[in-house]
This record gives C-alpha cells, structure tokens and sequence, in this order.
C-alpha cells in the first residue's frame, strides 16, 4: 500500500518476494503473485487484468497466463458476490497484455483493479467495505488453491 507516488516500488522490486531470502538469482518458491490496484479514470467496479500476450520470462510455465487469469477470476467473482463492487467490464479487462507486470513476474500473478478513486459510489465502496474487500480476496485466493490443490 502507498499514500502517494513517491513511494511507488518498481515492479522488479515488488517482484523479490516471490523468491526465497528476496534473492533473485533463486528459483521462485512462491506459487502465485497477487497485485490489487485502485485507479482513478473514469469507471466503476472491480476487474482483474486479462494475461493474453507472449511471455517469456525465466523458467515461465507453459500455462502462465491461464493460472494468472483464472486466479484473476476467482478473486474477482469473490469480490463482486461478497461486497456491493460491480463487476467493471464484466469483471475482465482485455486489450493491456504488455503490463510490465506481467512480463517480469516468474510466477502466475493476479493483477487486480477493484474501484475507482474518481468514482463517489466506488470510494465509499473502498471506504466502508475495505474489510469485506480484503476477505473476499483471501477467499478467492483460498479457493483458487484449494481447487488447484495448492496448499
């Protein structure tokens, strides 16, 4: 979490968590990586990033983008059930597959844009259900895992 942009990582050093002692010259011992954002710019709800481009990190597992977008999914049908958040864009945002997230993470990632800033509804949203938020993403999480037999 950052209050403002002078305090934004980049994503190579977000990314060190994914990997034992944050040494990058490691094999990843993460299984997946989850990135939550809440933008302004004109909408409303929560959708996770659709992966749909060519990848080709490091040791990338041949199904990459379908486990980053289906742990996008479940989260974000956890979110939309579990709190008054709308689905943005059916839930799915398509069309931004060169994120420079995606093409660094080593490991399936979710990448989440749950409200808007700039939206009043969506604010009070954020504001008032930030509990139910952060659970329904823990749930979406805990399913997806469960489902695909991670522990």
């Amino acid at each position: 979490t950052r209050n403002s942009n002078l305090t934004n990582p980049s994503m190579t050093k977000r990314l060190i968590y994914c990997y034992p002692n944050n040494d990058t010259s490691a094999v990843p011992d993460a299984d997946l990586f989850v990135c939550i954002h809440s933008n302004a710019g004109g909408g409303r709800g929560s959708a996770y990033v659709e992966l749909s481009g060519t990848y080709d990190q490091a040791d990338i597992r041949d199904d990459y983008a379908y486990i980053s977008n289906t742990i996008g999914k479940y989260i974000n049908d956890e979110i939309v059930a579990d709190t008054s958040m709308p689905a943005y864009c059916g839930g799915r945002l398509e069309g931004i597959p060169e994120l420079v997230l995606f093409c660094k993470s080593p490991i399936p990632i979710a990448y989440l844009e749950i409200g808007f800033f700039d939206n009043g509804s969506d604010l009070n949203i954020l504001q008032n259900e930030y509990e139910a938020i952060g659970s329904a993403v823990a749930n979406g999480i805990d399913k997806y895992c469960k489902d695909a037999g991670l522990k």
